[in-house]
């Protein structure tokens, strides 16, 4: 099982949508999305499921979601 998805930097990335549909992804995993533009509110869904979103560490989305 995956246990680690490092999307960063890949600026032109909005769409996450394939992690929310994807049953391997959830608690305990980590996604790494510094430098990306996915949203705020698709960030704290991946972290609603568990998931270990790491982002900018004086990012806007610091209440939505773990930081790193």
């Amino acid at each position: 099982n995956l246990m680690a998805l490092d999307l960063r930097f890949n600026p032109e990335l909005t769409n996450i949508q394939a992690l929310f549909e994807n049953p391997g992804i959830g608690a305990g995993d980590i996604v790494e999305l510094r430098h990306t533009n996915v949203s705020c509110t698709e960030q704290a869904r991946l972290a609603e499921k568990g998931v270990e979103v790491r982002t900018e560490l004086f990012s806007s989305c610091a209440t939505a979601t773990r930081q790193r």
